[in-house]
C-alpha cells in the first residue's frame, strides 16, 4: 500500500541504487588474457531454484540499464560495460548472423557448460519430439553441450544499446568513444532489420527468454500451453520453453530453419517499439558523427515500423503481440504492459483511450492500495491475486518490475509532453513513480514485487537494473532528444 514518502526516501533510495552498481561491479579475466568489467545483475542467487548463477555473466538489457545509470557517476566504468557487452560480437562479414550481439556473455569460457537443471530437459525432449531431429548416433554430443559457443549465448534480448550510448554521450560527450561503437551499434541494428525483421518490417523473437519477459502470460499459446484460466507451475512452463531451447538447438540455432519451423514466430509490441526508439536514438548519434545520409535512412526506417506498429499491432482496444505458427498470423489476446509502450512513439493515436481504459482501471492495470504497474492485467484469470505457495510461480505472472514500470513511465510522460495539462496522465506519472520507489525503498532491491501484497519481493536482491528508477525522477536523453527532433 503506498504511504506518505518519508523526506528523505527518494535521495536513500537514489543512493543505494548506485551503491548496489558498484557492489555488483566484477572484473572478470578470461582465459586469453583480457579482462572485462562490468555488473552483474545480482551477487546473490536468491531465489532458490531460479536456475540461475550470477557470476562472470553479462547480460544485454540489464548492462543497458546499468550503463544509463553509470553515465552519470562513473562515466569511464559505463565504457568498459559497454565494451565488455560487445566483446562477443558477430563480426566475421561472410556470416549471415553478421552484427548479432548476444544476450549473454560467458567471460569464463563456460557457455557450453550444461547446468544441471537443463539435463532432464534434454531427456525429455530427446524422449518426444526431439527423437527425429537428433539421431541416435548424435545424442551424446547433443547433451554435452549447452550454447554453441564457450563465449556467449546463441540468442538476443531487447535491442536497448543504442539508447544507452546516447544517455552516455548526452554526459560525456566523447566522440572519440562515440566513433569507436558506433561501427557495432550499425552492424547490431542492420542484423535486426536484416535477419530478424518480417516482410512487414517488424521484429521476430526466437524464443521467450528474447523478450527479457521470460514467463509472461503473452508466451503461453506461441510455447503449446494455451490460454490459461488460473494460475500455472513455473515448471510446467520451462518444460516447454526448454523444449523449444532443444529443437533450437537441434536445429544449430540456424535463423532460416527455425522461421521455416513456425513453431514460435512472435513479433513483440515492445520490443518492436524499443527497436524504433533505439533507431532513433542511432540517428541522433549518427549526426553527432555527421554521417548524415546515415541519419536520415534510420529515420526512414524507424518512421516506417513505427506506423506499421500502429497499424498491424492495435486490436481496435488496446496494443498486442503478433503470433503466428501452424496458422495465420493474429494478435494475442494477452492484457499486458506491453501495449503502453507504443505511447513512446511520436504520434500515437490511442494514447488517451489506453489511459482511460486500461491503465487507470482497478481491475486491470491500477489496483487500489496496490503498486503498478503489473506486467499482466489483474482480471487475467491466470495472474495470482494472492501469494502462491512456490515464489517461482509468480515470475512474470503480472508482477512489478522496474524496467517495465520505467518504459510504462516513460510512455505516459511522452503523452504529458504534448499534453501537459492532463490530470489523469499527471497521476499515472505520478502512481508509477511512488509505486517504484516506495517497493525499492521497503524491499531490499529485489528483482520483481507482488502488485496486491505488502511491498512482497521476489527473486533475488540488490538487483542493478532497478536503478532505472533514478531516470523517474529526472528524463533520460533518449526522451529528451525525441520532444527536440518532434519540434524541428
Amino acid at each position: 500500500m503506498l504511504e506518505s514518502p518519508s523526506p528523505h526516501r527518494d535521495t536513500e533510495v537514489m543512493l543505494k541504487a548506485y551503491r548496489i552498481l558498484v557492489n555488483n561491479r566484477v572484473n572478470v579475466k578470461t582465459p586469453q588474457g583480457t579482462t572485462h568489467t562490468f555488473t552483474t545483475p545480482s551477487l546473490t542467487d536468491g531465489a532458490g531454484n531460479s536456475h540461475l548463477d550470477y557470476g562472470g555473466k553479462q547480460w544485454l538489457w540489464d548492462s543497458a540499464a546499468h550503463i544509463m545509470n553509470l553515465a552519470h557517476t562513473e562515466p569511464e566504468v559505463a565504457k568498459l560495460e559497454f565494451r565488455a557487452l560487445l566483446a562477443h560480437q558477430t563480426l566475421d562479414a561472410e556470416n549471415p548472423d553478421h552484427g548479432f550481439v548476444p544476450h549473454m556473455n560467458y567471460f569464463h569460457g563456460d557457455g557450453r557448460k550444461v547446468p544441471e537443471w537443463v539435463k532432464a530437459h534434454y531427456a525429455r525432449f530427446l524422449d518426444r519430439e526431439g527423437f527425429t531431429l537428433v539421431g541416435e548416433e548424435e545424442r551424446d554430443d547433443f547433451c554435452s553441450t549447452y550454447w554453441s559457443h564457450d563465449y556467449h549465448s546463441d540468442i538476443t534480448q531487447p535491442p536497448l544499446l543504442a539508447m544507452a550510448a546516447l544517455e552516455l554521450y548526452e554526459v560525456d560527450q566523447d566522440k572519440g568513444f562515440l566513433a569507436e561503437i558506433f561501427p557495432a551499434l550499425v552492424h547490431y541494428y542492420d542484423y535486426l532489420t536484416r535477419r530478424r525483421a518480417d516482410s512487414d518490417g517488424l521484429v521476430r523473437i526466437i524464443h521467450p527468454w528474447e523478450s527479457g519477459w521470460d514467463n509472461s502470460q503473452r508466451w503461453d499459446e506461441a510455447i503449446g500451453l494455451g490460454r490459461q484460466t488460473g494460475p500455472l507451475e513455473r515448471s510446467r512452463i520451462d518444460h516447454r520453453k526448454m523444449a523449444l531451447f532443444s529443437k533450437w538447438k537441434a536445429l544449430h540455432w540456424n535463423l532460416d530453419a527455425i522461421f521455416a519451423s513456425g513453431d514460435f514466430s512472435v513479433k513483440p509490441v515492445d520490443f518492436n517499439v524499443l527497436y524504433v526508439k533505439n533507431l532513433e536514438c542511432l540517428a541522433i548519434l549518427a549526426e553527432e558523427l555527421q554521417a548524415k545520409s546515415q541519419a536520415r535512412q534510420l529515420k526512414t526506417l524507424a518512421a516506417t515500423v513505427r506506423e506499421t506498429i500502429f497499424q498491424k499491432m492495435w486490436d481496435g482496444d488496446k496494443y498486442a503481440d503478433l503470433i503466428s505458427g501452424s496458422g495465420p498470423e493474429k494478435l494475442s489476446p494477452v492484457k499486458s504492459a506491453a501495449m503502453f509502450y507504443p505511447m513512446m512513439l511520436d504520434n500515437e493515436p490511442h494514447s488517451e483511450h489506453l489511459l482511460k481504459k486500461h491503465l487507470a482501471n482497478p481491475e486491470e492495470f491500477c489496483p487500489p492500495g496496490g503498486f503498478l504497474v503489473p506486467t499482466t492485467s489483474l482480471d487475467d484469470p491466470s495472474t495470482p491475486q494472492s501469494l502462491l505457495p512456490d515464489p517461482n510461480d509468480h515470475y512474470w505472472r503480472g508482477n512489478v518490475w522496474v524496467i517495465v514500470n520505467f518504459f510504462v513511465r516513460c510512455a505516459v510522460e511522452h503523452y504529458l509532453k504534448r499534453n501537459p495539462g492532463n490530470a489523469l496522465a499527471q497521476r499515472l506519472s505520478f502512481q508509477i513513480r511512488e509505486s517504484t520507489f516506495e517497493l525499492l525503498h521497503k524491499q531490499n532491491f529485489f528483482e520483481y514485487f507482488h502488485p496486491l501484497a505488502e511491498t512482497r519481493g521476489f527473486g533475488v536482491p540488490s538487483f542493478g537494473w532497478n536503478g532505472l528508477a533514478v531516470f523517474m525522477k529526472t528524463t533520460p536523453a533518449f526522451q529528451t532528444m525525441s520532444v527536440k527532433e518532434s519540434q524541428e
